[in-house]
């Protein structure tokens, strides 16, 4: 995965508005938030 860089307010203001999109994604796959939301968040906001 390449490097993180700071994201633009549009790109800030879209990732909060569909940050359920993380919590749905665990609940589907059956992962505990409080072990996975910090894996799976860099990768949601890598794609933002």
């Amino acid at each position: 995965m390449s490097r993180l860089h700071e994201l633009t307010q549009l790109q800030k203001k879209f990732a909060e508005e569909n940050q359920d999109t993380v919590f749905r994604f665990l609940s589907h796959k059956g992962l505990p938030t409080e072990d996975y939301y910090d894996i799976v968040i860099f990768g949601y906001l890598h794609s933002v």
